[in-house]
């Protein structure tokens, strides 16, 4: 898996992945943090390995489909981005930026 989606699932899994099941928890360890392969998972789950396959991609789904409709981890990153300005220029303005981007 290219580092930047991995980097990318996790910063997901880190905001939404108490709303994922227990077996896709599972799942996500297996592969992302344990770095297991499809085979493996699928020896030790006693699945196929499409099956492993098709639960990763569901999960991977999932995660972008969370960050989709509620853009907590976009919102996030702006929010960032506005407060490091803010503390560059001390300009009060681009508080109203922060609040417009909290309420949107």
């Amino acid at each position: 898996m290219i580092l930047e989606k991995k980097a990318q699932l996790i910063k997901l899994y880190t905001v939404y992945g108490k709303l994922l099941t227990k077996k896709q928890k599972l799942y996500f360890k297996y592969y992302i943090e344990d770095d297991y392969s499809f085979d493996e998972i699928s020896k030790i789950l006693s699945v196929s390995k499409s099956a492993a396959h098709d639960q990763l991609r569901k999960i991977r789904d999932k995660l972008f489909m969370f960050e989709n409709k509620l853009n907590i981890l976009s919102k996030n990153d702006i929010r960032k981005k506005i407060l490091k300005n803010y503390k560059k220029t001390k300009d009060e303005r681009i508080l109203e930026d922060l609040i417009e981007n909290d309420f949107n």
